[in-house]
């Protein structure tokens, strides 16, 4: 599951991720490319014979994602036996980049979404596989279209795209209509959305809420992985390698939230902000949306799969739409933020042609895509596979429309993306919970700190 590092005070259900994602919840390559061959020498330590342990560190420790993980490195080490993969959870990024910087990193990292690719790469710390890819003569265009670009740093390629994810709008139909709203009808524009979860909170005579029609602090929902695009942001300059934190986009993304958190009638930010830590932990039965307790939500298609097993019984109302847009940019409609599981050869690692063989058979093989992308109830990187999770619920297909649309959209990797993306929650934290806040003054210091 995806999505991700959330560090304002207010993103709660966010930080409750980094728990899920590492723990608590939790035959044939017919594809891309061929996926026996390997760069750089021309005969690997296995090949030859000898057996080589390869140590990975990934993102997940249990739960869906886990399982299929280990599933897959079964199938890769039954199929390659001169091979063993000794997988472990690693989330920690301080402990990452000490390993590699120790000389002692691991074979493969696999990380859930490309947030310090950039970072890392500009660091020295990630192998750039372009090399690797031109030797094998990885087929691009056999993935979704714009699938690179998200590993992409500097004209380098730091990571092969793995699994793909989004965003969109989900919400309780059942909720829509005890609110006499109708559940064929979500709300196709940001002012909307606020007319919507007004007419869904609900405070008890105690002034303590007891539903909330939405909250933009959701893990799906804050500036950079969720809703700043669909108000036309642009975080970054391609052409003058700038970064863009004042953009216009960005900061009608903070006014839309910041009017949020002050316009519902009797509900003060802090009160928003106690309801939501009152919740249980994301993607569990006690969740304020799976325990019908949040009526909209931004979030992946997993959230689907996680109702289903938590609240079976809400799963028949549970319907997805398209994020709305601004009311000046309607035409954004349908756009959501993109981003994948890159697989990823640390810098100065052990055995890099034994790793570029496993990430380039699980990255480019068909079946092996396809079971990942089922189990844990994401989108294939290759345009080739059809997934049967799509076919028997039709919910799933909004998903992987949005995914392969021209509007998709990824968070551009860039040198200093963690510390960009670090300052820009807490600006946005600090807009939500205070409404005197300068936040444009703030995004223009952001600007200027991080162009110097």
């Amino acid at each position: 599951m995806e999505y991700r590092k959330m560090l304002s005070a207010l993103l709660v259900p966010a930080m409750v991720l980094s728990l899920v994602a590492c723990g608590s919840t939790g035959t044939s390559s017919t594809g891309a490319s061929k996926t026996d061959s390997t760069a750089g020498t021309d005969e690997t330590a296995a090949s030859s014979g000898e057996k080589v342990t390869l140590t990975m560190w990934q993102q997940w420790g249990n739960g869906h994602e886990a399982e299929v993980m280990q599933e897959t490195i079964d199938k890769f080490e039954k199929e390659n036996p001169n091979i063993t993969i000794d997988a472990t959870c690693v989330t920690d990024s301080s402990k990452i980049l000490t390993a590699i910087s120790g000389g002692n990193p691991p074979d493969i990292l696999s990380l859930w979404d490309t947030s310090v690719l950039g970072e890392w790469a500009s660091q020295g710390a990630l192998t750039d596989l372009t090399p690797y890819i031109e030797k094998d003569a990885i087929d691009k265009d056999a993935f979704v279209p714009k699938a690179f670009d998200t590993v992409t740093y500097d004209g380098g390629i730091y990571g092969m795209p793995f699994i793909l994810f989004n965003a969109s709008l989900i919400y309780n139909a059942d909720m829509f209509t005890e609110a006499g709203l109708d559940p064929e009808s979500p709300p196709k524009t940001f002012d909307e959305l606020l007319e919507y979860a007004k007419k869904l909170t609900k405070v008890d005579a105690n002034g303590n809420i007891t539903q909330l029609g939405f909250v933009p602090t959701w893990p799906g929902s804050n500036m950079t992985k969720g809703i700043g695009y669909n108000f036309g942001a642009n975080f970054y300059d391609e052409s003058t390698k700038k970064i863009t934190a004042n953009d216009a986009g960005i900061i009608n993304a903070f006014a839309f939230e910041q009017r949020f958190f002050n316009e519902i009638d009797g509900v003060t930010p802090q009160d928003i902000n106690n309801f939501v830590a009152s919740g249980g932990a994301y993607l569990t039965a006690d969740d304020l949306f799976e325990s019908g307790k949040l009526a909209m939500v931004i979030d992946g298609p997993w959230s689907l799969q996680y109702v289903k097993e938590n609240a079976p019984d809400m799963d028949n109302s549970i319907k997805v739409a398209y994020i709305p847009t601004s009311s000046d940019c309607t035409d954004l409609y349908g756009t959501s933020y993109r981003d994948c599981n890159p697989q990823i050869i640390p810098a100065g690692a052990a055995h890099p042609e034994e790793a570029w063989k496993f990430i380039s058979w699980e990255t480019t093989n068909e079946e092996v895509t396809k079971t990942f992308a089922e189990m844990a109830k994401n989108l294939s990187q290759l345009k080739s596979v059809e997934l049967d999770s799509i076919k028997e619920d039709s919910r799933m297909q909004l998903f992987a429309d949005m995914a392969a649309s021209d509007k998709a959209r990824s968070f551009p990797a860039i040198a200093n993306g963690s510390e960009y993306v670090t300052n820009l929650n807490d600006i946005e934290g600090k807009a939500m919970l205070d409404k005197t806040y300068d936040y444009k003054a703030a995004l223009d210091d952001l600007n200027t700190k991080l162009n110097k």
